[in-house]
Parts: C-alpha cells; sequence; structure tokens
C-alpha cells in the first residue's frame, strides 16, 4: 500500500469524527493518538465501504472510474475519502450541533454546561454561588462554549451567602436597569448587554441552580 492509499481513508476518517455533529465535541476532547486510533478505525470502514462500491462498479463493466484517477491513486482510497467527508455533511441534516454538545457533555459530566446551554435556550434565569459566597442571578448572555473556561452572565440580582447558615441574601436587584437597557434597540442593547454583564471563571463557582424568583420570595417572606 503506497502512502495515498493510505493516507485518503485516514483523512475521511478523521474529517468525518470531526465534523459529524454526533461526534465532534467528544473526539475534540480526544489526545492525539486516541484520535489517530479513532480515524484509522473508521478510515478502514469505509475503504471497505469504498471498494465494494468500486467492485459494484466494475462489475458491470464500467471502468470510468480508474481511468479518471491519476496515476498512483487507488480509486478505492480517494473514494472512501470522499464518502467520509460527505456523509458527515449529510448525517448533520439528522443531527444539531446541540444534540452532539449535550451528549458529549453528559459523557464528560458537565452539566454545568447543559444547564447554561437550557438556560440560554429558554431564557430562564439561573443562581451561580462562587466559592467566597458571592452570588449572582441571571440569564447566560451567550451559549457556552465546550471547552470555555468562563461563564458571562447578565445578573438581575446579586448578593451572598451567610457564612453559617448559607442563606442567600440579596443586596443588589439590577431589574431596573436591565429593563431599561432591554427597551433599547437592537445595537444599542447588545453593546450595554455586553458591558453589564458579568464574566466568572468556571473554576471559581461552588454550585449552580436554575432560580425562581417566585418560589425564592416564598421561602424567604416573613410568614415562611
Amino acid at each position: 500500500m503506497n502512502f495515498i492509499q493510505f493516507i485518503a481513508p485516514l483523512i475521511g476518517g478523521y474529517w468525518f469524527l470531526w465534523t459529524w455533529n454526533y461526534t465532534r465535541y467528544v473526539v475534540r476532547q480526544d489526545s492525539g493518538y486516541h484520535l489517530f486510533f479513532k480515524s484509522s478505525i473508521v478510515g478502514i470502514f469505509l475503504l471497505i465501504i469504498a471498494t465494494q462500491l468500486v467492485f459494484l462498479y466494475d462489475f458491470f463493466g464500467h471502468d470510468m472510474m480508474v481511468h479518471l484517477m491519476p496515476d498512483g491513486f487507488d480509486s478505492s482510497s480517494i473514494l472512501a475519502m470522499i464518502i467520509g467527508i460527505s456523509s458527515a455533511y449529510f448525517l448533520n441534516i439528522f443531527s444539531s450541533r446541540r444534540s452532539g454538545l449535550a451528549r458529549a457533555a453528559e459523557d464528560q459530566g458537565k452539566y454545568l454546561l447543559l444547564m447554561i446551554q437550557q438556560a440560554f435556550d429558554q431564557l430562564v434565569m439561573i443562581e451561580v454561588t462562587l466559592n467566597n459566597g458571592k452570588v449572582y442571578i441571571g440569564v447566560p448572555l451567550s451559549e457556552m462554549p465546550f471547552d470555555s473556561k468562563d461563564l458571562n452572565l447578565i445578573p438581575f440580582l446579586s448578593g451572598y451567602r451567610e457564612s453559617e447558615t448559607k442563606q442567600l441574601i440579596i443586596s443588589k436587584n439590577y431589574a431596573k436597569e436591565m429593563e431599561s437597557i432591554l427597551d433599547t434597540e437592537e445595537e444599542i442593547k447588545q453593546g450595554l448587554l455586553s458591558r453589564f454583564g458579568v464574566i466568572t471563571p468556571v473554576k471559581d463557582i461552588a454550585s449552580a441552580k436554575f432560580f425562581d424568583e417566585e418560589i425564592f420570595e416564598r421561602l424567604n417572606s416573613p410568614a415562611s
């Protein structure tokens, strides 16, 4: 097997794994050795499919594929690469990027990422408690990249937790400021929101959960 016969299916396997939404976020966390091994396995599978297709094509008396290939290029290997590249885009029609992201996050236990994604999609608030006891309550400004080390949050409320009881104390309410920002034009609004956002390193987050203002008020009312 010459170099082209070896590398073409490998490229097809690599491109397939790196592009298909179902696998792209999983393999991007792999080391180079593991990614090479997985790409080789997929490449072999693609080569088997391509070899069978070329055999059937030749069996029916068509040899156009052989003539179209330059000297030194194996038709099965090149076809395997083409199948790997094109099939990834085709399969992405049936699997969304977010479903692949959710699968990878669940596999690696990145539940904070899933929560932020859900909060961003549904425009609901989350309560983030930092290691120093500081608390921010708000909506994620954007989707959180899979390998992101920071959380960008638009705060509506902020406060702290008491050192002994861990009870949440709200010290600042930004609701009025946020309402005025949201009423502005779209271009101005995005700029104001980006400057108003709080960027928190993920490593400094002690806990996070969805925040329901009605439930919070019931639990902290004088009668409770």
